[in-house]
């Protein structure tokens, strides 16, 4: 296995350096939640909706997930501004502290349809060219709340990792006429190395160039650029593939933190291809990686599969 690696959607350069890896195992209980359903002071539980934003919308009466301003936005469509945008949370679930994990399929069946209902109105702005949905689990990932939630921003400006990956895809497309994504499904599934899950409608796998520890991508098996274009089944099919990806992070790795974000654009083209990326933040990126832009990391993506496959590694 090549011990230095370039990601084919960014150009980002990686070092794969297994000797300075924990074992696999090392993640589990370090950072375990108490599942309660109410916490007084949080501003996302039943009870303490005056605490955040009016509720823009909503599933269920009473709700069991609704969705709200951010009460303090990164971007907002003030015309002052350079950069313009709407800034919502997604509040995930009435219950304090839960996890993806530990979802039921109907509620993850919901959530996605909320995040594709939102980014759909979202885009009816004229000003917005892009929305970014994300989640930030934990503190070490960035979140500063524990009550499950995601975001959705919209913004008036395609973000340089978009269009990045956009220009990778159009370049290849046009040498070869064929989808760069498309092509790496059919490689990794026949490799079967990286594989993490494989379904009717999705694939799971660790990238080649994986930039984090265990980070895995969700991709549809049809070409699709948008959520937009996600059938009943496909939803279906995602909700079940996330809860089952996730109880294997929770069960091989504990409950630990990550960031989960959705590439794609608002309308079908052929030579882009819808991703979902989950990034744990088990190893922080540091002196080396910001000075260098180039990442080192302890976990070879064919042993995070195996992992993720419930298979111990040999670290010999």
């Amino acid at each position: 296995m090549s011990n230095f690696r370039i990601s084919f959607e960014t150009g980002e350069q990686v070092i794969f350096s297994a000797k300075r890896a924990d074992r696999p195992k090392d993640f589990l209980d370090k950072n375990t939640t108490d599942y309660v359903e109410y916490k007084k002071e949080c501003p996302f539980c039943v009870g303490n909706e005056e605490s955040t934003p009016p509720t823009i919308y909503k599933i269920g009466d009473p709700w069991i997930m609704r969705v709200v301003e951010n009460k303090y936005p990164a971007v907002t469509m003030q015309n002052e501004q350079d950069v313009k945008g709407i800034h919502y949370v997604v509040v995930e679930s009435n219950k304090h502290n839960c996890s993806i994990d530990n979802f039921n399929l109907e509620d993850l069946e919901r959530l996605i349809k909320l995040y594709i209902r939102v980014s759909a109105d979202i885009y009816k702005n004229p000003d917005i060219q892009y929305v970014q949905i994300f989640k930030n689990y934990k503190r070490e990932a960035g979140a500063s709340l524990e009550h499950p939630h995601s975001q959705i921003i919209g913004v008036s400006f395609i973000p340089n990792n978009i269009l990045k990956e956009l220009d990778v895809s159009r370049d290849y497309y046009y040498g070869k006429e064929s989808c760069i994504y498309c092509d790496e499904i059919e490689k990794e599934v026949n490799l079967n190395k990286r594989i993490v899950i494989e379904n009717e409608y999705f694939v799971v796998l660790c990238p080649y160039a994986s930039l984090y520890q265990y980070q895995t991508q969700i991709l549809p098996k049809r070409h699709l650029s948008s959520l937009f274009s996600l059938t009943e089944d496909e939803i279906r099919g995602l909700a079940y593939t996330i809860k089952d990806l996730f109880e294997r992070y929770n069960r091989n790795l504990g409950d630990i933190a990550y960031n989960m974000y959705f590439h794609c654009i608002n309308r079908e083209v052929k030579e882009y291809h819808l991703h979902i990326d989950i990034c744990p933040r088990t190893n922080i990126h540091a002196g080396f990686e910001i000075s260098t832009g180039a990442i080192i990391n302890s976990v070879y993506p064919e042993d995070a599969a195996e992992v993720l496959r419930d298979k111990e590694v040999n670290k010999g």
